[in-house]
């Protein structure tokens, strides 16, 4: 099963986004509301009406530590994070989405704030495990994965080092445009790296 999912981070908030020359949210999911009435549970709503909530048994909100004072495209006063619970939390927080069909684009920006001291997190997995999707992984290096769909076949595209996770906030973003088949990878709005790829190579979601 195809799904969005997150461990050991904490953030103000999680966007997509379809690349292209009209791009449209797909997702996106502020760390400052829990609609799970339970003690142990965390579910934090897709903005978007279509869109599903990040949920989480081991994640509670954190009033505490801010990435940033504002929240994005709302511009209001953010007010929380999402971080693991003292019960439970410590394998990370391990919140996920389940899959809808806007999520089935073939190009893609991914955004989010996070930090962690955790260094087997994966801190972005929007894939079945197989040769699809896209996936943030190894925070002390911090590579990104991808698939695209390249003369018919779905091949495994790969950006390693780009950074060395800790306990400071962090703003990363990842970008990818089937049309030129380039994929650029952002680090606080800075172009840590980027790839050229075949033309036409639409993203295997």
């Amino acid at each position: 099963m195809r799904r969005i999912s997150s461990s050991a981070l904490l953030g103000i908030a999680l966007a997509l986004a379809a690349a292209s020359a009209q791009a449209s949210p797909i997702g996106y999911w502020r760390m400052e509301l829990d609609t799970d009435p339970s003690a142990s549970g965390l579910s934090t709503p897709n903005e978007l009406a279509f869109g599903t909530p990040l949920v989480s048994s081991e994640a509670t909100l954190d009033g505490a530590n801010l990435p940033t004072g504002v929240v994005p495209l709302t511009f209001s006063t953010n007010t929380s994070s999402i971080a693991a619970t003292a019960q439970g939390g410590a394998n990370g927080i391990n919140a996920a989405a389940a899959w809808y069909p806007e999520l089935s684009v073939t190009s893609i920006t991914i955004e989010f704030w996070a930090r962690t001291v955790e260094g087997t997190a994966t801190p972005f997995r929007m894939s079945s495990g197989g040769l699809d999707g896209v996936v943030i992984g190894d925070p002390n290096s911090l590579d990104v994965t991808w698939h695209a769909l390249v003369a018919g076949t779905p091949t495994r595209f790969t950006l390693s080092n780009l950074d060395d996770m800790d306990a400071s906030w962090s703003h990363y973003a990842f970008t990818y445009d089937e049309g030129p088949g380039v994929a650029t990878f952002y680090v606080d709005g800075l172009v840590r790296a980027t790839f050229d790829g075949p033309d036409g190579a639409p993203l295997v979601l």
